[in-house]
């Protein structure tokens, strides 16, 4: 028996660092054997953020939506 693990949410977001520069933000929740764990990652580049958020969005459970999972917020707005 193999180990599941599903993306329960997954959260977009923008923010200025200190420099001025935007950072793309992914937080997310995985359920792993009945457990939740969160984790957030930063991100400098826009396609780094979403290549990681298409890759969770692939290991969500098949009976929910793509809505039901993801949201997006734009703190600051990327140039």
């Amino acid at each position: 028996m193999g180990i599941t693990r599903h993306a329960v949410r997954i959260h977009l977001s923008t923010r200025t660092d200190p420099a001025g520069m935007t950072e793309w933000v992914v937080t997310y929740t995985v359920s792993e054997q009945g457990r939740e764990r969160s984790f957030v990652t930063h991100h400098a580049a826009e396609a780094s953020a979403r290549q990681l958020v298409t890759n969770l969005l692939a290991d969500r459970l098949r009976a929910t939506s793509v809505e039901d999972v993801y949201s997006e917020d734009w703190g600051a707005r990327p140039r």
